[in-house]
């Protein structure tokens, strides 16, 4: 794997797939920029994907995938990804992500649209991606993004909910999720 740059479509409908990455620990994935569809439909039981570094292109990795037993997505490093539509778009999955970086995300069309995320990962999700501290962000993001969340609620009244308002009002975000609660 060492040099290569794209891992797109590489367990590509692939059914049962026990172990992912996690097989070769001294695996060296920092040349790796795109996994376009990478786990597209696929089933996998095991995934840590830390290795990654340098992604920039996250398209529907995780597209229609099924199983998420043990994956370690938490700490992925996003800093340099501007695409991450439909990435999470996967029925049973549902993670806390809200500590990536997406400073530089353009574009999260559908990325959880089909998600199970929780109403608390996206409340959290929301007061992280903003870094918002109870009155203000205190992160810089992009302009006019569109991101959708699936059915997750936020908190009326809540923090989650400022941070939502500053997306949309603020920066022009297009956000579709499963309203307040």
């Amino acid at each position: 794997y060492n040099g290569w740059t794209s891992l797109q479509s590489m367990f590509y409908t692939m059914n049962h797939l026990p172990s992912v990455l996690s097989v070769n620990t001294s695996l060296d994935c920092t040349n790796v920029l795109l996994v376009r569809n990478m786990l597209w439909n696929t089933s996998v039981n095991s995934l840590n994907i830390g290795c990654f570094k340098n992604l920039t292109n996250m398209l529907e990795i995780f597209q229609l995938s099924t199983g998420f037993n043990d994956l370690s997505i938490e700490n992925l490093n996003t800093s340099l990804v501007t695409n991450m539509s439909r990435a999470f778009n996967a029925p049973n999955l549902n993670f806390d992500v809200s500590l990536y970086d997406i400073s530089i995300v353009i574009n999260g069309t559908d990325c959880f649209k089909s998600s199970a995320l929780s109403d608390v990962n996206y409340q959290l999700l929301l007061i992280n991606w903003t870094g918002w501290n109870g009155t203000t962000a205190t992160k810089t993001l992009q302009s006019n993004v569109p991101f959708h969340f699936g059915t997750a609620k936020y908190e009326i009244g809540g923090q989650s909910e400022d941070a939502r308002n500053y997306l949309i009002n603020t920066l022009g975000w297009t956000i579709t999720d499963g309203g307040g609660i």
